[in-house]
């Protein structure tokens, strides 16, 4: 990492990243390319529960079934019958179905997507990796390179995961999505030059708080704090609950020895968005200012707001 940073007080370096990301960003990838919607704000930790034209799922895996019993390779029932499935979070039984519409029709794009939402339900990225590619084979489109991305750097690729994100801006050079993709990889990877590129870009189309996040931590890490503190601000005010956005404003706040602008800052953090972490960072902070017995109310606070170990997400 470069100067600039304080590394006890990192803010997030990508903030939809967060500990149950993995199944958030499994659930936007079958909205979107499955059926064809933004789905962020249906997505949260369970599997999407969504309309396939019948009342139901379980009644439109009995349709499907009582379709193919008619016709066995219609390779449209085989690859819808595999997506419900996979809906059920029956991914094994899913695959099944999605090898038998392949083996009607190798250049279905869009069993070769389901394929790899299951491979990726089933933790099987390399299997993923593949059908995603066979379907760019047949069908470019830069939503699937952003996923082969997200498949990659599962794997620990970064580079492959970045020319992904490249090849999707090739095929659509306005692609939020694309641009935050590889903004956000280029930041785990240290180059923070060329991640500011696209996060601007991003902010170029409109209004961002997760551009102007990001933004701002690798102008942090450029040097320019105070280009960072503006754009973090400009995070907090497109939503002021963007709690990725307060920790990085205080974290260089704190750096800079304002502690009690950091302390504001956690407070109002806390007012908008309370949670344990947020009262343990003001905690911190009462205790660098010398005032333990504030300090020890925090960590009392941060204590009763701390999920339960083993308790149910």
């Amino acid at each position: 990492m470069t100067s600039g940073m304080n590394t006890s007080e990192s803010p997030e370096t990508d903030p939809i990243r967060s500990a149950n990301s993995y199944s958030v960003i499994l659930c936007l990838l079958v909205l979107r390319f499955i059926v064809g919607i933004d789905g962020t704000s249906l997505c949260r930790t369970k599997r999407p529960s969504l309309s396939l034209g019948v009342s139901s799922i379980p009644a439109a895996v009995k349709a499907y079934e009582r379709g193919l019993e008619a016709e066995p390779d219609n390779v449209e029932l085989l690859n819808s019958m595999g997506f419900a499935l996979f809906q059920q979070g029956k991914s094994e039984e899913a695959v099944a179905s999605l090898e038998k519409a392949l083996a009607v029709d190798p250049q279905h794009w869009k069993a070769h997507n389901n394929m790899a939402l299951a491979s990726i339900d089933l933790g099987e990225f390399e299997i993923a990796e593949a059908h995603y590619r066979e379907s760019l084979a047949i069908e470019p489109q830069p939503a699937i390179y952003n996923d082969l991305g997200f498949v990659l750097e599962r794997q620990g690729l970064p580079e492959e995961a970045a020319d992904a994100y490249r090849k999707a801006l090739e095929v659509d050079p306005e692609s939020a999505t694309a641009h935050y993709n590889l903004a956000s990889s280029l930041t785990r990877s240290g180059e923070f030059a060329e991640a500011e590129q696209h996060f601007r870009a991003i902010l170029e189309q409109g209004p961002s708080t997760q551009a102007y996040t990001g933004l701002g931590f690798v102008l942090w890490q450029q040097g320019r704090a105070d280009e960072s503190i503006a754009s973090l601000r400009s995070a907090i005010e497109a939503d002021p609950t963007n709690a990725s956005a307060y920790s990085s404003l205080a974290a260089i706040q704190v750096q800079q020895g304002k502690l009690e602008d950091a302390a504001s800052t956690y407070r109002t953090l806390i007012r908008n968005q309370p949670s344990a972490k947020a009262h343990e960072g003001l905690a911190k902070v009462l205790t660098d200012l010398g005032r333990p017995d504030e300090a020890r109310q925090q960590l009392e606070l941060a204590r009763k707001l701390a999920p339960t170990p083993g308790a149910a997400l």
